[in-house]
């Protein structure tokens, strides 16, 4: 049985990850689906790259992501906790 469900959009720029109104100089936009199994009394959460700047190389855009990693990891350390991230536009 699933407890919570919920969608939030996150976007990354040369700060870092932002959520809310959209930045002029993001880079990339995510969407992050974070949800509870009560049955297994675990969280999981999802990421997916939903829109990628074509004004931005991709090499920028990962080494951007790899600065600003712990943003998408950070919650990594709590048990029962899966964490899938997809792969890049």
């Amino acid at each position: 049985m699933i407890g919570s469900d919920i969608l939030t959009e996150h976007h990354l720029t040369p700060r870092g990850w932002e959520a809310g109104n959209l930045p002029m100089d993001r880079v990339e936009t995510w969407t992050r689906r974070g949800f509870e199994d009560l049955d297994y009394a675990r969280e999981e959460v999802h990421w997916h790259c939903e829109w990628a700047s074509p004004d931005v190389t991709r090499a920028h855009r990962d080494a951007l992501r790899v600065k600003h990693d712990h943003f998408m990891w950070k919650s990594v350390r709590r048990r029962r906790l899966i964490v899938s991230i997809g792969a890049p536009l």
